[in-house]
Formats: C-alpha cells, sequence, structure tokens
C-alpha cells in the first residue's frame, strides 16, 4: 500500500485491515477455557472473518456475528447484550468509543489494537486501575489483509517471507491484544538485577516529572522505591502485583504531585533547540524531557511505575507530625509531608530538591512537634535526625 493510499483511508477513517488466523490462533489459545459454553460476539465481522473460522470449531454456546452492521447501531447494541465475551479487531480510528462501549457494557472482551492506544486518555486510566490489560503475545508486527495494493517494497518482502504473496497483504507493526480476561503471563515477575544506588549517574531525572528516566526495561533498577519512566513497551511484562503503575507523559496523564513543573520549562526547550532538537515542543508541553551530559533531550513516550515491592509504610513519631525514614536511601520521592532521616542525609543534600525544616533538637516551626531533643516512635527513642521537606512537592 503507498503512502498516497494509506493517507487516503486514514483520512476516510477506512479500516479494513483483516487479521489472518494464525496470529487469532496463537493468541486465542490462552483463553479456551473462558470461552467454552459462552456467548461469543464478533461485532466487527462477516461470516468470511478469520475470527468467524476460527470460533465454528469451538466449543462456544452461541456465536453471534454481526454481519457487518457498525457496532454502534442500536441492532448491534441489543446483540452486544446478549454475549458474554467479544472477540474481535475493532476499527482503529474507533478505538476508544469502541472499548468505551465494552466497558460501559461490562463485557469481557479480547481484542485487537495499536500499541500507543496505550496512552490515550480514554484507554489509560483503564490500563492503570487495571479494568483492562496486554493479551499475551503484544508489540507484534501482523501481517493484514487489504482492499489496497501494497507497493511499499520492504513491507512487500516481510509479507512475502510469512507466505503472504498475493500484493493484498500489509505489514503493520506495534500490534496488541487487549483484554480484561486474566492469563498467567501477567502475574510472571520481570527479573531485576540493575541497581540504582551505586550507579545514580546512568539514571538522569526528568526537567518536569520527580521520576528517573529508565531508557530499557531491562534496566529496571532493583533497589529504587521512587518513581520511574519506562518505554510503553513495559505493559508487555507489566505485572500488577510487582510495580504500581502511576501515569504517563503523553497527555500529562499522572497526579499533578509527581510534577515538579505542569509541562516543559522555557530554559529546557531552549537549551533542546540550541542543542540541535527538532520538532515543535513548547514551554508546558507534558513530554517528558531530560539533560543528558548537559544537553537536553527529549524521550518518547513514558508510562511511570513505582515497584511495589519496595514500598515502605513509614511509622509516625510520638512528638513529632512527621515520619520516621530510617535510610537516606528510602527517601519518598512522592511524600509531602516532614520526614525524620539520618544526618547522613546531609552528604547528598541537595537545598534546591529538599527544604531543611529542623532537627530534632529544634523546629524552625515549633507547631509541628514537642522539641523535647528526642525523636520517639512506638515509645521508642531514635536516633538524631534531621526533618526535612521535599521542596519539588510543596504547592
Amino acid at each position: 500500500m503507498s503512502n498516497k493510499n494509506l493517507h487516503e483511508a486514514k483520512k476516510a477513517k477506512n479500516d479494513e485491515f483483516y487479521t489472518q488466523l494464525p496470529d487469532i490462533k496463537k493468541e486465542l489459545c490462552y483463553y479456551k477455557s473462558h470461552f467454552e459454553n459462552k456467548v461469543v460476539y464478533c461485532n466487527c465481522d462477516t461470516e468470511d472473518s478469520n475470527f468467524v473460522k476460527y470460533f465454528r470449531r469451538q466449543p462456544v454456546k452461541e456465536l453471534i456475528v454481526s454481519n457487518g452492521i457498525d457496532f454502534r447501531s442500536p441492532e448491534s447494541i441489543e446483540l452486544l447484550k446478549e454475549a458474554d465475551i467479544v472477540v474481535t479487531n475493532p476499527p482503529f480510528s474507533l478505538f476508544r468509543e469502541y472499548i468505551a462501549q465494552l466497558i460501559e457494557y461490562d463485557k469481557k472482551f479480547v481484542i485487537v489494537g495499536n500499541m500507543n492506544a496505550i496512552t490515550y486518555k480514554e484507554v489509560f486510566p483503564l490500563l492503570k486501575d487495571n479494568k483492562i490489560w496486554l493479551g499475551v503475545h503484544n508489540n507484534q508486527s501482523f501481517v493484514f489483509k487489504t482492499p489496497y495494493t501494497n507497493d511499499l517494497e520492504a513491507n512487500r518482502k516481510f509479507c512475502i517471507q510469512k507466505g503472504y504473496t498475493d500484493p493484498h497483504y500489509v505489514k503493520v507493526p506495534a500490534i496488541n491484544w487487549y483484554t480484561n480476561i486474566d492469563h498467567a503471563k501477567r502475574h510472571e515477575d520481570i527479573i531485576l538485577f540493575r541497581t540504582y544506588y551505586g550507579n545514580e549517574e546512568s539514571y538522569s531525572t526528568y526537567d518536569n516529572y520527580n521520576a528517573i528516566n529508565v531508557d530499557k526495561i531491562k534496566d529496571i533498577p532493583v533497589d529504587y522505591e521512587g518513581l520511574m519512566g519506562v518505554p510503553i513497551t513495559f505493559l508487555n511484562k507489566y505485572n500488577p502485583n510487582q510495580f504500581e503503575l502511576l501515569g504517563t507523559s503523553d497527555n500529562g496523564l499522572i497526579d499533578d504531585k509527581y510534577k515538579t513543573f505542569p509541562g516543559l520549562t522555557e530554559v529546557f526547550v531552549k537549551d533542546y533547540y540550541k542543542s540541535g532538537g527538532t520538532g515543535t515542543y513548547r514551554e508546558g508541553n507534558p513530554t517528558a524531557g531530560h539533560y543528558v551530559e548537559n544537553v537536553a533531550k527529549m524521550v518518547y513516550k513514558r508510562l511511570f511505575i513505582r515497584n511495589k515491592m519496595l514500598k515502605n509504610d513509614y511509622p509516625k513519631y510520638d512528638n513529632y507530625n512527621a515520619i520516621e525514614v530510617s535510610k537516606v536511601k528510602n527517601i519518598p520521592s512522592d511524600y509531602e509531608g516532614t520526614m525524620g532521616v539520618p544526618i547522613t542525609f546531609l552528604t547528598k543534600y541537595n537545598p534546591d530538591q529538599f527544604e531543611i525544616c529542623g532537627t530534632r533538637r529544634w523546629f524552625y516551626d515549633t507547631s509541628l512537634g514537642i522539641t523535647n531533643g528526642k525523636t520517639i516512635v512506638n515509645g521508642k527513642e531514635t536516633y538524631d535526625r534531621i526533618f526535612i521537606k521535599n521542596k519539588k512537592l510543596q504547592g
């Protein structure tokens, strides 16, 4: 398919890309027990669809086929109400509206979608709240059949190598499966072996988010408990028991308390273009930016995560309005209040990042506690403490 034809297809919102049977079988075999004796609805399909051909051979209670009617039509919605599970390749240009309908009618589903749908403002909150997740096989290059002639040489070569010689087949990269049916893969831990402490120089912080940048999934540090920005392909391996998904840099979909600024700063944008940067970035843009060896660089879409396994429950002092943080490395990145930390904190103190409020022997603000020269937790005195606040989280 030529670039001109592809552009025209997008302009006309023509989504005639038909999924091939091998890709369908490869994914749906993981949900077979869920399909048994259920009403399955293929609501973006005709009898010629490979999804329909697949389910004709499965022990489902009933298979409903839309036969080309619009999924938004009253007729299709009535059929949707009868279904237990929806399985199809919906129109990518209508993906937001399509998935919203499935959620509205509380339907189980396994559907095909583009990788970039992860950061749609209508989709990301569903992923964040574990209402939907990715399937087993993701970020794949699919070969779809289309009504268009594919005259892109490299693309055609890929299709031919896969056994699709007809010129109406086209390769489309970065394809995911989206579902709300559980599967074993999403409960597998990511094996981590990199460390942050002792290698801090390998992890830059963002200009506009209170988080470190991690360029590759394999480089997620095992010992960092704060916020991390990772590639969106992280979701391919995301285990909700291991990590907490907190936001995305795309559209700035994250709680403001994790932002050091509402968007890119004017200084950062100027530095970016001075260093030869391209694109149309402006002050206030939510895109994550950071300095690498004093050079301002933008990063592609990021997901913001935190390691649940390292999340601490910090005790409060009996006699101060503050939490006890017994180790400097455990200082939380998202706590807005006062924290008591070891005096060794001063060896790493950055006055632009933290405010020193006092010690256990004196306080700038006596309303924060009883200054009796002791810090007490559950009736027991701790070692000397300095009291601090994270400046970047103060309103």
